[in-house]
């Protein structure tokens, strides 16, 4: 299904599908080198912190979960923020856990 053939009322979108394929690769021999990459692309699909419909932002919460189950790791490097106009304060990454 893609956007020419889905209907508005089913709402799916491409965010949905690309998550939806994530998903279904997700933890699967032969797609641990893939599955990242897919992870990556479909995070940089978010604007403004969501994907493009309620349903797609569901199915990224589910996607993410399952995906940090799948593929668990250390955080690692530095993440810099910067509120207003203040200088930005590095902040080393703590191990975190799901």
């Amino acid at each position: 299904v893609d956007k020419a053939t889905a209907p508005w009322w089913m709402m799916v979108s491409d965010d949905e599908m690309a998550l939806k394929a994530l998903l279904a690769v997700t933890g699967r021999p032969g797609w641990e080198q893939d599955a990242p990459k897919m992870m990556i692309g479909i995070a940089l699909r978010q604007r403004a912190g969501h994907w493009d419909t309620t349903p797609a932002n569901a199915w990224g919460t589910v996607a993410a979960y399952r995906f940090a189950n799948a593929y668990p790791g250390t955080a690692t490097g530095i993440t810099t923020a910067r509120l207003g106009g203040a200088p930005p304060r590095p902040r080393v990454a703590a191990n975190v856990s799901a």
